[in-house]
């Protein structure tokens, strides 16, 4: 029985879902500690309609411990002007933000 709960749980961990959402880069936030965040011109959503985390205002997505070649894919997005897909995954900076899983520069 142990193991039959052990093997429930951890599928429904792994289960967590995703949304992604497709725009432009209308703002780009990042701060000195190495947070990064980004503004949709769409917004997001899906996001949103997923309720992927209920007390983000939902205007950004990002990740207060991003890795740099997703940060640079942004900074490359935004400056550039080219349309992008955000995955986002539930939420980050205390519950403020989207939490950024990945991004696609379309």
């Amino acid at each position: 029985m142990f193991c039959s709960l052990l093997l429930v749980a951890s599928t429904v961990v792994s289960a967590v879902p995703y949304s992604q959402d497709t725009g432009v880069i209308k703002r780009f936030h990042a701060s000195n500690s190495g947070a990064v965040a980004v503004s949709l011109n769409a917004g997001f959503p899906k996001a949103s309609g997923d309720r992927q985390c209920p007390n983000a205002a939902g205007d950004w997505a990002g990740d207060t411990n991003i890795d740099p070649t997703v940060k640079s894919a942004l900074l490359a997005a935004y400056l550039s002007g080219k349309r992008v897909t955000v995955t986002t995954q539930g939420c980050d900076s205390g519950g403020g933000w989207y939490r950024l899983i990945d991004v696609y520069l379309d």
